[in-house]
This record gives structure tokens, C-alpha cells and sequence, in this order.
């Protein structure tokens, strides 16, 4: 990948982190424009039809399998969003080490905001909701910083 778009991926995987914390919301704009980045990789990288197609169907399989996590209420719809794209940008060779990055990370977050919650008296309902964004973030730099 061109070192360029890594960077901007990687700002901006950092930005859903951080707005999801915020606001326990991840821009539809962030999302696009993940997702116009993989696709302007898969421009100037010309990995070839069928590792275009692989890259795309793999994207493609975790935003319907996101949609049915979300209508059961396990995912926010943003979550499901950022995934989509970061699988799209991490491509079809990456999407494995993305998702399982993304599943340890959650777990660690989960941890420590379950504790964070049991240490403290704060009753705000958004102390509640688990901001799933900062997961996939620390997997989706992760995993861009591995790829060559």
C-alpha cells in the first residue's frame, strides 16, 4: 500500500476512535472515506480482478454480517460501518488478522470498561455503552502498519 493512505487510514481509524468515546458515535463521513481510500488502493495497487473481487466480497460478507449482529442489537450501526470499510481497506489478505485484532481488543476493552464501571459510582447511561470503535481502531492501525 502506498505509505500516504496508510497514514490517512490509520488518522482516520484513530478519529472513529476517539469521536466514538466522545459521542459513542462514528461518523457515516469516516466510514466513506475509509472506504474510498481501499478503493483508491485498490486503484494504484492493481492487485488484479480476482483480488479485487475477493477484497470487495470479503467487505461485502462482513457489512451483511454486521447488519444482522446490529439488528440483534450486539453492534452499533457505526461499528458495523467501520468494519465494513476497514475490511475493505485492509483487503481480503488482512481481513482475518483485522477481525480476530478487532475480537482481542473488544474482549480488553470490555475488561477494563466492566471494571471501570464497578469502581465507579458515575450512574451516566453512556458510562454504559462499550464505544466498540476503539477496538476495531487498535486493529485496524495494527493490522495497516503490517502490511507492506
Amino acid at each position: 500500500m502506498t505509505e500516504a493512505l496508510s497514514i490517512l487510514a490509520a488518522g482516520l481509524f484513530v478519529t472513529a476512535a476517539i469521536t466514538d468515546l466522545a459521542s459513542r458515535r462514528i461518523p457515516n463521513a469516516l466510514c466513506f472515506a475509509l472506504a474510498s481510500l481501499a478503493l483508491g488502493r485498490l486503484v494504484l495497487t492493481a492487485p488484479g480482478l480476482a483480488a479485487a473481487a475477493a477484497d470487495l466480497g470479503v467487505a461485502l460478507a462482513a457489512l451483511i454480517t454486521g447488519a444482522a449482529l446490529f439488528a440483534r442489537g450486539w453492534l452499533g450501526g457505526g461499528d458495523v460501518k467501520l468494519i465494513a470499510a476497514g475490511v475493505l481497506w485492509v483487503g481480503h489478505e488482512g481481513a482475518g488478522a483485522f477481525l480476530m485484532l478487532t475480537a482481542v481488543a473488544g474482549g480488553l476493552l470490555a475488561m477494563i470498561w466492566l471494571l471501570r464501571r464497578a469502581l465507579s459510582a458515575d450512574l451516566d447511561p453512556r458510562a454504559g455503552a462499550l464505544p466498540y470503535g476503539v477496538a476495531i481502531a487498535i486493529a485496524g492501525v495494527a493490522v495497516t502498519a503490517a502490511i507492506p
